[in-house]
């Protein structure tokens, strides 16, 4: 049985607008080994904001291991609250100072299968999102010119899915992960949400040499058509990226890196009008005490 326990206290600055406001929150989390094969969380936060009063989340998660089917059986469910950000509430030109907090609850239920002598394993996993007074942000006028919007509540939004991933341990030297997720979003009145891509999916390679003190990996990521805004007709276009990355050990306190972002130098954006880094690379050292 292990409990984690904490206190937090946030104080923030409105500059845009009189309104600041201070969060005191208290939170508890226990993990237990009901036994070898069932492990059980339970968690929860008390928030005492300035501006919204009192509020209670929670969140619980189970796991219980089939052995004779080499199986495992997971879940969670909990609630949110989230405020409005003073952006989207004094913003001079986009800000609705009437908004009202965002609460919600959340589920996913799944399967984990290892089959062929434990080198591949299979997870599908359902989910379900359900929130209450959604801050969504909506067009008031059209494109170009003048452009107006402004943020609303909306009173209900669901989002649910398919989440599946497939990890094989081709070798000792050679790890193959990939995984899809299916997601249908929408707003009360039956609109679509914006943003989120009905279709996901990753590939990714890991190779290990020299003892493992030489890493490389390759990555491919899948987004799909996504809404452009609310009550838009307009989608963002689908688009995949490459990027590698590699890293060398030459013992256990001294590591060199290096990533190589969107190597075909893929030209797309995740929001229509603001652009997204062509190809980039970065490289560091890692040093550990």
């Amino acid at each position: 049985w292990t409990l984690a326990a904490g206190l937090e206290y946030e104080l923030e600055d409105n500059r845009e607008a009189p309104g600041d406001r201070d969060n005191s929150s208290i939170y508890l989390d226990n993990t237990v080994e009901l036994s070898e094969a069932l492990h059980w969380t339970l968690g929860g936060r008390y928030d005492d904001n300035s501006e919204y009063g009192t509020n209670e989340t929670w969140r619980t998660t189970i796991s219980y291991q089939i052995k004779p089917l080499k199986s495992r059986i997971h879940a969670s469910y909990g609630t949110s609250f989230d405020a409005p950000t003073f952006f989207e509430l004094s913003d001079p030109s986009f800000g609705n100072p009437n908004l009202s907090p965002e609460e919600g609850k959340g589920w996913d239920a799944g399967i984990e299968v290892t089959l062929i002598e434990e080198t591949l394993i299979l997870d599908a996993t359902a989910f379900g999102n359900d929130i209450d007074d959604k801050i969504s942000f909506i067009t008031l006028t059209s494109f170009p010119d003048p452009f107006t919007g402004t943020y609303i509540n909306d009173e209900s939004y669901q989002s649910q899915g398919l989440e599946t991933s497939l990890l094989w341990l081709a070798s000792e030297t050679l790890q193959i992960k990939a995984n899809y997720t299916y997601t249908d979003a929408e707003y009360g009145d039956g609109t679509e949400a914006e943003r989120v891509p009905t279709h996901l999916a990753n590939l990714s390679a890991t190779l290990s040499l020299l003892e493992n003190a030489l890493r490389l990996k390759g990555t491919v990521n899948y987004v799909g058509t996504q809404k452009d805004m609310r009550f838009s007709t307009n989608e963002q276009p689908d688009y995949a990226t490459i990027n590698l990355s590699g890293q060398y050990a030459f013992s256990e306190q001294f590591t060199i890196w290096c990533r190589l972002n969107n190597i075909l130098d893929k030209d797309y954006e995740e929001i229509a009008g603001f652009n997204t880094p062509g190809f980039n690379a970065t490289a560091g050292v890692r040093i550990s005490f």
